[in-house]
């Protein structure tokens, strides 16, 4: 089954920090990249927010790669992460 995400409102901090409801809850995904070494580098950290409304890391990516533009380092993130929340509710559906 692929999973549907609905980005409820558009990245326009400057931190990354997106915001996505799937049919299977709400996540948040934090694509800050880490800049160093003259690139950007990708990654994403998956969270939710607990009922007592602190914040629970679901997966952390790890560096995913180096880019010239901090925009596609966080374009990068955010499409590895909508892959890894696909492949990780169709494996737990299975």
């Amino acid at each position: 089954m692929l999973l549907a995400l609905v980005w409820t409102y558009p990245s326009h901090k400057t931190s990354g920090e997106t915001a996505v409801r799937t049919n299977s809850g709400r996540f948040a995904i934090d694509t800050t990249p880490r800049h160093g070494d003259g690139q950007y580098v990708a990654h994403a950290r998956i969270s939710v927010r607990l009922p007592d409304g602190s914040p629970r890391d679901v997966h952390l990516s790890g560096d995913l790669g180096g880019f010239d533009l901090r925009s596609d380092a966080i374009a990068y993130a955010r499409k590895w992460a909508s892959e890894w929340l696909d492949g990780a509710f169709a494996a737990a559906e299975n």
